[in-house]
């Protein structure tokens, strides 16, 4: 982001979209979706909402490089002063 000059990232609405429907449709073929299992991996609504779904080495190759495309970026220069 300092080489960038880049002030604030916030990740698009369709992004987010996709990334939870991709985690909930990972998390429908494991063993803690399973309707026997209950407690602290539940929300209220029944999503599981503690576990993550990837293995760690997808997990980094998914995070390792940011796609800035996926973002709404604010520029140091575009801030508007408070």
């Amino acid at each position: 982001m300092f080489a960038g000059d880049i002030a604030t990232v916030d990740v698009r609405q369709d992004v987010h979209d996709a990334y939870n429907a991709t985690v909930d449709e990972t998390h429908s073929g494991l063993v803690w979706t399973y309707p026997g299992v209950d407690g602290y991996v539940r929300n209220s609504k029944g999503r599981i909402v503690v576990n993550n779904p990837f293995r760690i080495l997808d997990m980094w190759r998914m995070t390792e490089t940011a796609d800035l495309a996926d973002y709404h970026v604010t520029h140091a220069d575009e801030r508007v002063p408070a």
